[in-house]
């Protein structure tokens, strides 16, 4: 079976921001996800290691001091009854 793209979105649907302490990222569901498909979210922030939201998996993260950002890839595979974005929060530094 070949692996197909179905869709993508460029850009969260809101942009980090401080607020309590936290920095989010909201990602929109790629329009046409059915249930199976695999979701690939790769996101860099300005801090440590990102939360994401329930079920996603850590494929990988890296801290590049020399440029202070990080980079963080997490893989999820699509239910039957997905939402309609995903929520990604940054603990921020004090």
């Amino acid at each position: 079976m070949a692996i197909s793209y179905v869709a993508g979105t460029k850009a969260p649907t809101s942009y980090p921001g401080a607020a309590n302490n936290t920095s989010t990222c909201d990602i929109a569901k790629p329009a046409g996800t059915t249930s199976g498909d695999v979701l690939v979210a790769f996101i860099i922030t300005a801090g440590a290691i990102i939360t994401p939201p329930a079920g996603w998996t850590l494929i990988h993260n890296f801290n590049h001091s020399a440029g202070n950002f990080v980079t963080n890839a997490y893989y999820r595979v699509a239910g039957g009854s997905e939402g309609a974005s995903y929520l990604f929060t940054e603990p921020l530094s004090s």
